[in-house]
């Protein structure tokens, strides 16, 4: 069991002394060849996250870790106004696109038992999908984000209309279909696919790749016997040490899950999802589109929880060692740019900065950002209950600070 022990404003390392000290005992070879300073960054960190994350109103947590240790941690705002509750490591939030690491490990883990090949086309799985385009995608090009499938997924009310002279549905609206639908719905529209936008294994593509995710819980299903869900916590989220984590759930009755939100005057959302004072309405289930799913983007989980993965998975605990090195394997480059595309990870390559594996992204008003830096050791999460703030900058700003310590 987890307890709240992060003061308002800021939970900081005010023992840094002694942590620093277990720190360069932990990584001496690396911090000692690299002069890393990890002795005042919780100012300036501090500075920029206070300049982000107020008292009263929705916020975030981040923490930066090196090794198996923690030098820097801050949380500060309201995870849920109904409740009244405050930001702290065990708060739950939804770590949208982040999810797919999971999903990517756990395929890898079905690979490394030989139960799967990321060369298996996806028409092994799926004979109902068009064999002559599914024959050609692989689980590696799933992953990599490079299938060439369109995002089919009626987004208004006219394709909506024109998707139900094709594929029958439970749901009279769109609307419906986009709160409450789930993978079965979601792709649907491969059934009468008849090309794809790019040859397979080609061209990058990550936001239209959230469907194809949602194919690969099925195949885990498949080829274990197993219920996704119950798979995933035996293999990958109990032998990692997570203890607060789950996937996308109707009830919001969790103490420590936050809800996530946005300025109430972008909103049409009932009163009664809105915060005392007026300002801020809720914007996760009910409120905002493709929700429900899993593999893709539906996973919650507390800091701690994913510091625990982080861990064991860098540690060679779910994966060997040759495993995740696939895993991190970034070999599809994005022409014109510095990135290349590891399986459901980033790298950062950009001439004369330390290379990280990264993934930005949001679901509704969560916001769920990491970086890995495996030349020096250094991982750090962001993890927002509102989108409303330049993230991408802000990580940036991070990164400058980490950067003028030597540590990244």
């Amino acid at each position: 069991m987890y307890f709240c022990i992060i003061m308002r404003k800021s939970f900081r390392l005010h023992l840094l002394s002694a942590l620093c000290c277990a720190v360069l005992m932990l990584g001496a070879t690396s911090c000692t060849r690299h002069k890393c300073d990890i002795s005042d960054i919780n100012t300036p960190i501090d500075s920029l996250m206070a300049s982000v994350f107020a008292d009263d109103e929705p916020g975030g947590i981040v923490i930066v870790s090196h090794n198996d240790s923690v030098i820097y941690e801050y949380a500060n705002g309201i995870a849920r106004f109904d409740t009244g509750k405050e930001i702290c490591r065990n708060t739950v939030f939804n770590l949208g696109p982040a999810t797919k690491l999971f999903t990517a490990v756990a395929i890898l883990k079905l690979v490394e038992e030989d139960k799967l090949s990321l060369s298996d086309p996806l028409s092994k799985f799926f004979p109902n999908l068009p064999e002559k385009i599914f024959s050609k995608i692989t689980l590696r090009h799933v992953l990599q984000a490079t299938t060439g499938l369109p995002d089919g997924r009626p987004l208004n009310d006219s394709v909506w209309q024109n998707y139900l002279t094709k594929h029958p549905s439970i749901f009279a609206h769109d609307r419906d279909y986009s709160l409450y639908g789930q993978e079965d719905e979601f792709t649907e529209f491969y059934t009468t696919l008849d090309s794809t936008t790019a040859i397979p294994g080609t061209h990058v593509e990550t936001a239209s790749q959230n469907p194809p995710y949602l194919l690969l819980s099925k195949v885990i299903e498949q080829v274990s016997n197993e219920d996704f869900e119950h798979w995933m916590k035996r293999n990958i989220f109990d032998p990692s040490g997570m203890k607060n984590v789950f996937y996308v759930r109707r009830d919001w009755s969790d103490p420590t899950l936050a809800h996530a939100y946005r300025p109430a005057a972008e909103s049409d959302v009932p009163k009664a999802s809105l915060s005392p004072n007026g300002l801020w309405a809720e914007y996760d289930y009910g409120e905002m589109p493709f929700f429900l799913t899993k593999a893709d983007n539906g996973l919650f989980a507390d800091a701690e929880s994913y510091l625990a993965f982080r861990k064991s998975l860098l540690k060679g605990e779910l994966l060997s060692p040759a495993y995740v090195d696939t895993l991190y394997n970034a070999d599809i480059v994005e022409k014109g740019s510095p990135i290349r595309y590891a399986l459901a990870v980033a790298r950062d390559n950009t001439p004369g900065q330390t290379p990280k594996f990264f993934s930005r992204g949001t679901n509704g008003g969560f916001v769920a950002i990491y970086a890995y830096f495996p030349d020096k050791k250094i991982n750090y999460i962001i993890f927002a209950n509102r989108s409303n703030w330049d993230y991408d900058k802000v990580a940036e700003k991070l990164e400058a600070i980490l950067r003028a310590k030597n540590l990244i």
